[in-house]
């Protein structure tokens, strides 16, 4: 099975490092990883916006909801995930210099066209 986090896992750990403020955030329950999933689901979206790249790009929200909800999540954690990932993603592109948001705009649309 083909999975659309890939691209977004690369993007969203780029945007926060790995933040020790994210680790320690509740996950739901069955598989840790679904809160960063839904989080970086959330993240690539900010990105595509903010990049104003073409909303086919990327994967779609929907998609990663129902591989979210066939990993063991539910479509409430999913959206509770990928709203604070969205959040965070934008705050981000907001407050980098404009040679960093060329940058990580660059690198997403890189990532997005290797899909």
């Amino acid at each position: 099975m083909k999975y659309p986090f890939s691209t977004a896992a690369a993007l969203v750990c780029l945007l926060i490092g790995w933040n020790p403020e994210i680790r320690a955030q509740p996950v739901p329950s069955g598989n840790p990883m679904l809160a960063q999933l839904a989080e970086m689901s959330g993240g690539v979206r900010a990105g595509i916006e903010f990049c104003d790249i073409d909303e086919s790009a990327g994967p779609a929200k929907s998609q990663q909801q129902n591989q979210f909800v066939q990993m063991g999540g539910t479509p409430a954690q999913f959206e509770t995930g990928y709203q604070t990932g969205y959040d965070r993603a934008k705050s981000q592109y907001e407050a980098a210099t404009a040679g960093d948001r060329q940058n990580m705009c660059d690198q997403l649309r890189t990532m997005l066209s290797a899909q």
